[in-house]
């Protein structure tokens, strides 16, 4: 019954936040959910993660427009990704955790939809994490982060491969994980967006999931798994 509750949380929260990147992306708020195509506003049955899109046959109820894949495939990893923490039992880091999941699912939906990512969002994973979980050396980590972001800044200027939202949720990241944690995120991020990057060949691809995506696994390895690979691959990419 835990393992199904936090499934179905991370289902709802990945749906919850999907709406939530739709609204910033259009502009305007609006109380209840409604369809993309007809603006008719969705029933309780229409609602269900995943279900509803496989009842409906990928289409909305009104004018049968097709609906994107999107939907269910972002409820299912978001019940997939928040799965883990059925193996904690520390209820108040839990909740922590699902708070920094929802900003990460927001960052990532948004970079998804618009390439815009909204800094208030950063901000507010950065503040959850310190405040709510049990971190330490936040202020050793402070000149690897300073050194960090300068020459991400340095790369935009020179390139332009990485946008300034990236490196707002890196100087973020480098806060949390230190300049060594930091920099096999972006590795580990890099090397996922590689495959992606290559069948897009020249145009931009969205950064903010990977780098979202290897921040969770970072975040459940160190508060629920607590287990020593990562850190003997860690040592390994440092010796590298």
């Amino acid at each position: 019954m835990v393992r199904l509750f936090y499934a179905l949380c991370g289902a709802c929260i990945a749906s919850f936040a999907e709406c939530l990147s739709g609204m910033l992306k259009e502009g305007h708020w609006q109380r209840c959910s409604r369809c993309d195509h007809c603006g008719a506003r969705l029933q309780a049955l229409e609602m269900i993660p995943v279900l509803s899109w496989i009842f409906l046959r990928g289409h909305c109820r009104c004018r049968r427009e097709k609906l994107p894949c999107l939907y269910p495939l972002s409820e299912l990893c978001g019940a997939l990704l928040l799965l883990p923490l059925s193996l904690s039992t520390d209820l108040k880091q839990n909740a922590a955790m699902i708070l920094l999941f929802v900003f990460l699912l927001v960052l990532s939906l948004e970079d998804l939809h618009s390439q815009q990512i909204h800094s208030l969002f950063t901000c507010l994973f950065l503040l959850c994490a310190l405040f709510a979980l049990p971190l330490a050396g936040i202020r050793s980590h402070l000149p690897g982060t300073i050194l960090l972001c300068a020459g991400l800044f340095l790369l935009r200027k020179l390139s332009g491969g990485i946008g300034d939202g990236d490196i707002e949720f890196l100087a973020a990241a480098g806060l949390l994980l230190g300049l060594r944690g930091t920099l096999c995120l972006l590795l580990f991020s890099c090397l996922s967006a590689l495959p992606f990057a290559y069948r897009k060949r020249n145009g931009r691809i969205a950064f903010m999931p990977f780098l979202c995506f290897w921040m969770w696994l970072f975040l459940l390895h160190i508060f629920v798994f607590r287990f020593d690979l990562l850190d003997q691959l860690l040592d390994a990419l440092t010796l590298l």
